[in-house]
């Protein structure tokens, strides 16, 4: 649920702030036998000027969420309603 959870404040403030985000770090780690995910996201505000618009998302799914490893980086698959 971390990551669907993170992914749902992203949209969030999609939503509510009008942000958009392209440039993302994310730690997921065990702490006191929880995990834990810290994660910065980078963006700007929409711009019709700049920013052309598309599909939006409208929700994150839980269909076929897959967290892997490749290369040494961790690779995320997400599913969204749209």
């Amino acid at each position: 649920a971390l990551l669907y959870d993170w992914l749902d404040r992203l949209l969030y403030f999609r939503d509510a702030e009008n942000l958009l985000f392209s440039d993302f770090r994310v730690e997921i780690r065990e702490e006191g036998g929880r995990w834990r995910l810290k994660g910065k996201a980078r963006g700007e505000r929409f711009d019709p000027s700049r920013h052309p618009e598309r599909t939006a998302v409208k929700a994150v799914t839980y269909h076929l969420m897959e967290v892997r490893r490749e290369e040494g980086r961790a690779v995320i698959q997400a599913v969204v309603d749209i």
